[in-house]
């Protein structure tokens, strides 16, 4: 593989990892970039030989590295795995195997200990250090795998999105089999395209812990119940299939991204706000009618339902499945962000996700856009895209 490095600069959109978060109310000023003084400049554009391979991207803060999944450079040793490449030095970059076949989803957890979690086409999801480079753990799935994530709290039990629709839950200390496997009738038996684990907050509008799940067809939020139950909860969105799902977890919102229908015909970057008490907090109240202490037509609010805030509109085309973020603002935690690619664009639009305007458009990068992951690093903040064929790296500067 060849890297080349080309250090240019130009003004260019704001983008950055999420900071601490002070809830959003009727009574915060979102604050409008449109009228900063601040700029994006391009540090690095970093090309490298992906074979037409490259797909998604993660970071590893704890040790600086981005991973983007890309097929073998070596004919001798065919497979898929990621290249690593480093934030601090980015001429040092080296290729991981790990699967058979085209790596779907790849996500590292919270912990610092390396361990990179990939789903491949493969039928199999595993764990590998990249401190190693060698695989830890490998689970068979009984159908192709296209989505994975971590537990934030918990980083024994992992999960991973079938293509036949369902959910599996691993527990990493038990290394034969899945822990527990959910399916309910949103999105039928259409791929699981993302995962997101949500942890527990009793104090925001979203009560319960669970997972949340985006099939091509359909969402749901799987509600984590005393015990170890998960309780579905269908969240109803728009017409148009669903591309994305970005969940931002300092301000409990999420993404979804839908290609453009017949009856809207632009392809749409939906911002929702997760609500709801869940099913554990009515059973609790439940228990208490029955003990005679709850009031009558005290609302259970038990459902949990996604409410649209705002929408970042983009460009007719979206063939491909690829991954739009939501994030907070890097000088100011009020304000969400949303960045994604534009096929008709063949480039990346960044909005403000508190209202819906669109800040910027990065220059043409030739081809269509795959993924979009801002990250933090050695002091400042970044947004990184990848195509097919290069990875591109945006530094904040404020100007």
């Amino acid at each position: 593989m060849t890297l080349y490095i080309k250090i240019n600069h130009s003004h260019l959109p704001l983008i950055a990892h999420s900071k601490p978060y002070r809830k959003i109310g009727a009574s915060t000023a979102v604050r409008t970039f449109g009228q900063s003084t601040s700029s994006w400049s391009l540090l690095l554009r970093k090309s490298c030989s992906t074979n037409n391979g490259a797909r998604v991207i993660s970071f590893d803060q704890h040790h600086a590295v981005l991973v983007v999944s890309k097929p073998s450079p070596n004919q001798l040793f065919p497979g898929f795995g990621v290249v690593k490449v480093s934030s601090l030095d980015s001429k040092h970059c080296e290729f991981v195997r790990i699967h058979q076949k085209a790596v779907r989803d790849v996500a590292f957890n919270n912990r610092g200990d390396g361990l990179l979690l990939t789903a491949s086409m493969d039928k199999t999801v595993r764990v590998t250090s990249m401190l190693s480079n060698a695989v830890v753990q490998t689970y068979n799935t009984p159908v192709p795998v296209w989505s994975c994530a971590w537990n934030e709290d918990d980083t024994n039990y992992i999960y991973c999105g079938l293509q036949n629709g369902t959910c599996l839950i691993f527990d990493i200390r038990n290394t034969e089999t899945y822990l527990k496997s959910i399916q309910n009738t949103t999105g039928g038996s259409c791929p699981v395209i993302a995962l997101a684990h949500v942890s527990s907050d009793p104090h925001s509008a979203l009560r319960p812990g669970g997972i949340l799940v985006c099939k091509l067809e359909g969402a749901s939020f799987w509600e984590k119940t005393p015990g170890a139950d998960f309780v579905p909860h269908c969240l109803t969105l728009p017409e148009g299939s669903c591309t994305s799902l970005s969940f931002e977890p300092s301000t409990r919102h999420c993404l979804f991204s839908l290609r453009p229908s017949k009856k809207f015909p632009q392809t749409r970057h939906l911002v929702c706000q997760l609500q709801g008490k869940g099913v554990g907090v009515s059973m609790a109240r439940a228990q208490a009618e029955r003990a005679g202490n709850m009031e009558d037509g005290e609302d259970d609010a038990s459902l949990c339902t996604c409410q649209a805030v705002n929408q970042c509109v983009g460009g007719p085309t979206q063939k491909l499945l690829s991954k739009s973020r939501l994030f907070t603002c890097p000088d100011d935690c009020n304000t969400l962000m949303v960045a994604a690619g534009d096929e008709s664009l063949s480039s990346t639009l960044i909005w403000n996700g508190s209202n819906g305007n669109q800040l910027q458009k990065l220059p043409n990068q030739g081809k269509e856009i795959l993924d979009v992951l801002p990250f933090a690093g050695n002091g400042n903040d970044y947004l990184a895209t990848i195509d097919e064929q290069k990875l591109s790296v945006y530094k904040w500067t404020n100007v």
